[in-house]
């Protein structure tokens, strides 16, 4: 096949799929929906409302693909700050009532290497973000959100010295025509320097709309686009390792079109299941060999097993097509975890995935809890695609209103061929493990407190000259200010 057909055939793909998929909504749930009363079901309406305004397609490629020293820890205390905050009211006219809700965020920490590299560099690790966000609500039907939030990081020791300033402009409008269906659209801007290199600035731009309907009592159904744009400032690798702090990594500047449908159908009160389908193109400017096109269809479900226990899980296939070299990459794709509650106040979690891994992680923009990207080790960026496998348990224990502590612990296996890396001839055979313990101490209402260790280790770099195995400590103190 020839590079423009298959350009064509890329560029069609969504928009058959998509007619596919609205056929197959249709027929199957037509007659029901022409039955359906417009007023029920309104728990799964709320449901659709929220998850179209507040959700980006997550594939399995895209979720938690951290290589190196990763954020776990700091994901596990972010999800237990949340709080209610009212904002401050600028008045009401006619039922527009804008809110302007001002934040900030610091945090300070000792990391025995900042680095991630054989031989330790011991650093201070700080950073400030303050921001406002200013919500829009016009009438019961349109909302609409903006938020900036600035962000000043530095890293001293006696072996590195560098600082980072970053930028960051979040844009939401959501419109309900009615109660069963949402249509929504999220943006993000940032644009940020890379560490110890002030002025050099990388720029990423994710724009995300999508539409969700309930049709009957028991199915609902969406599709989401989501259009990325990322500019690498650092050089194109000759060969060899990468050296973030010299910005000697992969010149990753690219374009990203993906097309997710998602449906859940609720079997029973308690089992929940439903057919997800992702489409994905990619387009580096200048490591062309990492150019690709993929599918990946799943099914996944959830099931409560009691009052306290809930299950869930997805199983499906991840097809990569590569525009140059040895031809594609497919792979079974899984994942299986648990929720549960011992006791009234002790949650305990476990999870496990099999994943294709893009080596540029970008699904940390939309995400609430963990506003900063994955701490990837840039090595990892000389790789097309990285096989992964990732196992997690989480464990929180709420004291009382005003005191949470918790822990986790992840292993992960990843894997690469030698084709797969457009840099060198260098394979990928790799475990990593993070674990750590935190305390959340919520000062008042507006105000929480936070102090954290965290430990992690690379095992193993089989066949990789250039790979640096490590070991890290790190210590970690913050405040959070929201209101």
């Amino acid at each position: 096949m020839t590079k423009e057909k298959m350009r064509s055939f890329r560029q069609a793909f969504p928009v058959f799929f998509g007619l596919l998929f609205f056929m197959f909504v249709f027929t199957a749930v037509a007659p029901s929906f022409a039955r359906a009363d417009e007023g029920t079901a309104l728990g799964v309406q709320q449901e659709s409302v929220t998850s179209v305004s507040a959700d980006v397609p997550e594939s399995a490629s895209e979720a938690d693909s951290g290589q190196g020293g990763g954020s776990a820890l700091g994901n596990a205390w972010s999800n237990t700050k949340k709080f209610f905050s009212n904002g401050v009211s600028l008045g009401n006219a006619g039922g527009f009532q804008p809110r302007v809700r001002p934040h900030f965020n610091a945090e300070s920490s000792y990391n025995s290497n900042t680095v991630l590299g054989r031989s330790n560099s011991a650093a201070w690790q700080g950073s400030i973000s303050p921001g406002v966000t200013l919500d829009l609500p016009f009438g019961d039907k349109l909302y609409g959100q903006v938020g900036y939030t600035y962000t000043f990081s530095t890293t001293q020791g006696r072996r590195i010295s560098t600082h980072a300033n970053g930028h960051n402009i979040d844009g939401l409008l959501r419109y309900t025509p009615t109660a069963k269906t949402a249509v929504g659209i999220k943006n993000n801007t940032r644009w940020n320097e890379m560490p110890g290199q002030p002025g050099n600035t990388f720029f990423l731009q994710t724009l995300a709309p999508g539409v969700k309907h309930q049709f009957t009592d028991q199915f609902t159904a969406g599709v989401r686009y989501i259009y990325q744009h990322y500019s690498d400032i650092t050089p194109s690798s000759a060969g060899g390792a990468s050296d973030f702090f010299r910005g000697t990594v992969t010149n990753d500047s690219f374009t990203d079109h993906g097309v997710t449908a998602t449906s859940e159908y609720q079997v029973s009160k308690k089992l929940e299941v439903g057919p997800n389908f992702d489409w994905r193109i990619r387009s580096f400017s200048k490591t062309e060999s990492k150019d690709y096109w993929q599918i990946q269809p799943t099914v996944g479900g959830s099931y409560q097993l009691g009052p306290k226990t809930k299950l869930g899980g997805h199983f499906g296939w991840a097809y990569r097509k590569f525009d140059t070299g040895d031809g594609y990459e497919s792979e079974l794709v899984y994942g299986a975890k648990i929720n549960h509650l011992l006791g009234r106040k002790l949650v305990w979690g476990l999870s496990y995935d099999k994943t294709l891994t893009d080596t540029f992680d970008t699904g940390f923009v939309f995400d609430p809890v963990s506003p900063e990207a994955s701490n990837l080790d840039n090595y990892d960026r000389h790789f097309r695609v990285i096989k992964n496998h990732r196992i997690g348990t989480t464990l929180g224990y709420n004291i009382n209103e005003k005191n949470s502590v918790g822990g986790n612990f992840d292993f992960q296996a990843s894997a690469a061929d030698n084709n797969d890396n457009v840099v060198s001839n260098d394979r990928m055979s790799e475990q990593k493990i993070e674990t750590g313990v935190y305390y959340l101490y919520r000062l008042t209402r507006y105000i929480s407190l936070k102090l954290g260790y965290a430990f992690g280790r690379s095992f193993e770099a089989k066949d990789n000259p250039t790979r640096s195995q490590y070991t890290f400590h790190k210590i970690i103190t913050g405040v959070n200010v929201a209101f």
